[in-house]
Order: structure tokens, then sequence, then C-alpha cells
């Protein structure tokens, strides 16, 4: 279980959305969070979280797979 701040990052057709929100689940794979927005399960996002060592923001892309209202499970994307 985790509680941590973050902020979403989407584009859209009127530019880039950024809305903080807070990560309720973290793990290697992905993230549970909780965003007051209106994502569509599929669309592709940054997440940006501090690192708690250095607290420099850490960003990774992401792609909503589920949603229910405000809750958003993202499974984050590997460049390879």
């Amino acid at each position: 279980m985790a509680d941590v701040p973050i902020r979403v990052i989407a584009d859209d057709l009127t530019g880039t959305l950024v809305v903080p929100g807070r990560g309720t689940k973290l793990s290697e794979g992905g993230v549970c969070l909780f965003a007051l927005t209106d994502l569509a399960v599929g669309t592709q996002i940054g997440v940006e979280l501090i690192d708690s060592h250095t607290g420099t923001p850490v960003r990774v892309s992401g792609i909503v797979r589920n949603r229910a209202v405000y809750l958003y499970g993202v499974e984050f994307l590997i460049d390879l």
C-alpha cells in the first residue's frame, strides 16, 4: 500500500493536461492512482513521482488499463 503524491500528464486536442493525484498502490509493472480527471482506458499518459532519496521528479510513461470512477490502473511502458 502506498499514498504518494503524483502528477498525471496527458495530451489532448487542447494541449497538455497536468493533474495532481495520489498513488495508492505501486509495483514494478504499474501503479494504481486516484486523479480527478476523465481518462479513457487505453490512454497513454505520463506519471510523475518524486524520488524520495533525491527529491527530484521522475516521469514514467504508462497506459490506462482499467478505471473505476477516478481510480485508474496504469501499466508502465518500458522502452526496449
